[in-house]
């Protein structure tokens, strides 16, 4: 086939394309649409919309496999022994046998010492065991991946 007579085929199939197109377009168009077809009835669109009323949460939120995953801001109950409250971050220990120090929450702290509503107990060398209501917890330095 010559490049002549295939310029001829394409554009002719392009011009075809964008007719097909238009009056697609223009048919498709929901405000000529509108006075042609009635608007349904109230019957009619609570049958196509459903009210949000009739969504039972508490009945999915029951059901054996679990919560509603789009629902955010739900955490998972822990221990009932751990405290709640303020988190402590251990930053590192600077182990000295006589008076040694953890650095918690980037401040350093030692033994006998207060940090965010917890008293420091005891401080070994990778693990710092703080006491918040009577409760005795630890906290432990963990390896960094990398």
């Amino acid at each position: 086939m010559n490049p002549k007579k295939r310029k001829y085929i394409i554009y002719t199939l392009f011009a075809l394309a964008v007719i097909y197109g238009l009056t697609n377009l223009r048919s498709n168009n929901p405000e000529t649409n509108m006075s042609s077809q009635p608007a349904p009835a109230a019957a009619d669109r609570a049958a196509i919309v459903p009210p949000s009323n009739q969504i039972d949460i508490a009945r999915y939120n029951s059901l054996p496999w679990g919560n509603d995953p789009f629902v955010r801001g739900t955490i998972a109950a822990g221990p009932a022994d751990m405290p709640t409250g303020p988190i402590w971050e251990l930053g590192g220990i600077l182990y000295d046998d006589t008076n040694p120090a953890a650095i918690i929450n980037s401040r350093i702290v030692r033994v006998g010492q207060s940090i965010d509503g917890a008293r420091v107990l005891r401080i070994n060398k990778k693990m710092v065991t703080l006491e918040k209501d009577g409760a005795e917890f630890s906290i432990t330095l963990e390896k960094e991946k990398s």
